[in-house]
């Protein structure tokens, strides 16, 4: 007598449906999560990349004023009468001694800073030192009048897409007279 075996191998329609479903299911749940990993990346990088802009254009200024005598010169974004509190700023010129002058010059078209020294303050020759910056404040220290101004408040604003970081220092120049 001969017996028929019957060699079911393979998997059915109802189980294959099934391990799909579960798969979808487990896939949706972890790249939802790795997105979110992204998404939080490039907003942390930025972060960064504004706080770095910020800070070394706030040090390379502060490095180079703070042995200044005076401002030598001042031109304000708007014709505004200085009342106080941080104005936005296109130039200033800082007299370091009497053969050394330093100027920043925000740039408001691209968003950066230029500076530059010279010995005379129609002489300086300006290079571009900082990008991303959305905004450049000064504020006179004790006066209204900036020849008379012992210091500076400085109001920088650095912006990378959606993040902003603002950085805010006061410098007293240390050969004011």
């Amino acid at each position: 007598m001969r017996y028929i075996r019957h060699n079911y191998k393979g998997f059915t329609l109802v189980e294959l449906v099934l391990v799909l479903g579960i798969m979808g299911i487990v896939l949706t749940a972890v790249s939802s999560f790795l997105i979110t990993n992204v998404t939080h990346f490039h907003r942390s990088d930025d972060q960064i990349e504004t706080q770095y802009n910020a800070q070394v254009a706030m040090n390379e200024i502060i490095d180079n004023i703070i042995d200044a005598e005076k401002i030598e010169s001042i031109n304000f974004k708007d014709s505004v009468v200085y009342s106080g509190s941080p104005i936005t700023v296109i130039e200033i010129v800082f007299k370091i001694n009497n053969s050394k002058y330093f100027q920043v010059v925000y740039n408001t078209t691209n968003n950066s800073l230029r500076r530059g020294f010279g010995t005379s303050p129609t002489t300086i020759t300006t290079n571009q030192f900082a990008n991303n910056i959305s905004d450049f404040k000064i504020g006179l220290i004790d006066t209204l009048n900036y020849p008379e101004s012992k210091g500076i408040e400085i109001e920088m604003t650095s912006k990378v897409k959606e993040e902003t970081t603002v950085l805010k220092n006061q410098v007293y120049f240390r050969n004011s007279e």
